[in-house]
């Protein structure tokens, strides 16, 4: 998954720094079973514009895992679930600190 970033992947505009996001929740690329891709801009003789940024394109359908390991799971998880969630009783992939801040914030509805 190395190429847009410097780094980890994490949906976050910090660490992304210069990419744009697309969640999509319809496969798009039929012929890809993956669903992270990522995009860079070049030019005719194949140089980057920038040495970091591009488009990351997940495909929500796709993503299937029950187990979360990484954060990128964890976001796109709860992107793809998070409806569905009873926020008084989260499942274990979601018992993060931030999740735990979340809790001490005052929703939107109070």
């Amino acid at each position: 998954m190395a190429g847009c970033g410097a780094g980890p992947i994490l949906l976050s505009y910090l660490t992304l720094g210069g990419a744009s996001t697309w969640l999509l929740a319809e496969d798009l690329l039929r012929g890809d079973p993956g669903y992270a891709h990522c995009y860079r801009l070049r030019d005719d003789q194949g140089r980057a514009l920038l040495d970091h940024g591009g488009i990351w394109l997940f495909e929500l359908n796709k993503f299937t895992t029950e187990r979360v390991e990484t954060e990128q799971q964890r976001w796109l998880k709860f992107f793809k679930d998070g409806g569905r969630l009873d926020e008084t009783a989260l499942p274990e992939w979601m018992q993060t600190e931030i999740a735990r801040l979340k809790a001490l914030l005052p929703s939107a509805a109070d």
